[in-house]
């Protein structure tokens, strides 16, 4: 018998050649769509933050550009007056800012970075308390510099003389120096414009620093801070000097009952001064809490 090539083919395999052929392209086509799908997905993930970077920065540049247009490249704002204050028996003159700040007239108000300018005139300027730089537009720029009030004059034996103001920071002492108190007797580090003191010296300034209270009444030419334990200051009173070791609780701490304990004593050692007793007597010893001895 025979048998057509196409029949038996069809008799063995279940059917013919295009019916086994047809499954393997429709997955060989969906791989192929799945494929171009995810490589899709994948080009779009890329190119979005690669789109936002650009234009954030294109943004960043137009803003920059508008910036200056509108101020540090506007001739509206470039400086006509430049006004400088400063105490007239400071120190440091108007001229020396100038040339400290390399601010000048015909500089644009916005061209500068004020920030800077005056971080870098304080870490230079130990002498110098506070300073502002002050735009009033269109074209007035102000800068009021405050120097540091000197409290006392700090000796030293191997080094030139400095000054210190009560918050205890550090600078060249003025020529008034040979008018304020002197703070002896110093054996630490070598100290420069821009150092704070501590311990006892912090202690001595915080002392004279009350005696600025003009109800106090009381007056002090020196102080000797060689001893870990009191102060010995030298005191005139109606024309006499008096010399008085002297401490407190919490000397040397910046706290509200150190400060009250501080004052209690200084009361307490006026008093004494006042007194008839305290006339006759040349040296007197405070560094009890509940007593005053004198000789």
């Amino acid at each position: 018998m025979l048998f057509d090539d196409e029949e038996i083919t069809g008799r063995r395999f279940g059917g013919s050649k295009h019916k086994q052929r047809k499954p393997i392209l429709n997955v060989i086509a969906r791989a192929r769509t799945q494929r171009g799908t995810v490589s899709h997905r994948l080009a779009v993930l890329i190119l979005i933050p690669i789109v936002a970077v650009f234009a954030v920065v294109l943004l960043w540049y137009g803003i920059s550009l508008a910036g200056r247009m509108l101020f540090s490249q506007n001739d509206r704002f470039v400086i006509k007056h430049l006004e400088i204050k400063v105490d007239e028996s400071a120190v440091i003159s108007r001229s020396l800012i100038k040339e400290y700040t390399q601010i000048h007239k015909e500089m644009n108000i916005f061209e500068m970075n004020i920030s800077k300018i005056r971080a870098d005139f304080l870490n230079n300027a130990p002498s110098v308390k506070s300073m502002s730089i002050t735009r009033y537009l269109p074209n007035t720029l102000q800068i009021e510099v405050i120097e540091r009030f000197p409290l006392a004059c700090i000796v030293q034996r191997k080094q030139r003389d400095v000054a210190v103001d009560g918050h205890g920071c550090v600078f060249a002492a003025k020529d008034s120096a040979g008018k304020l108190p002197l703070i002896k007797k110093y054996e630490g580090a070598v100290l420069a414009p821009g150092d704070r003191v501590e311990g006892m010296m912090l202690a001595a300034v915080q002392l004279l620093e009350a005696c600025e209270n003009p109800l106090l009444g009381l007056k002090i030419e020196e102080i000797d801070v060689g001893n870990r334990e009191y102060l010995v200051l030298r005191t005139p009173f109606e024309g006499k000097t008096r010399q008085v070791k002297f401490n407190w609780d919490g000397m040397g701490l910046r706290t509200a009952a150190a400060k009250n304990t501080l004052l209690r004593k200084l009361s307490r050692l006026v008093v004494t001064l006042q007194s008839d007793q305290g006339r006759r007597i040349s040296f007197i010893d405070s560094t009890f809490d509940d007593r005053i001895y004198g000789h």
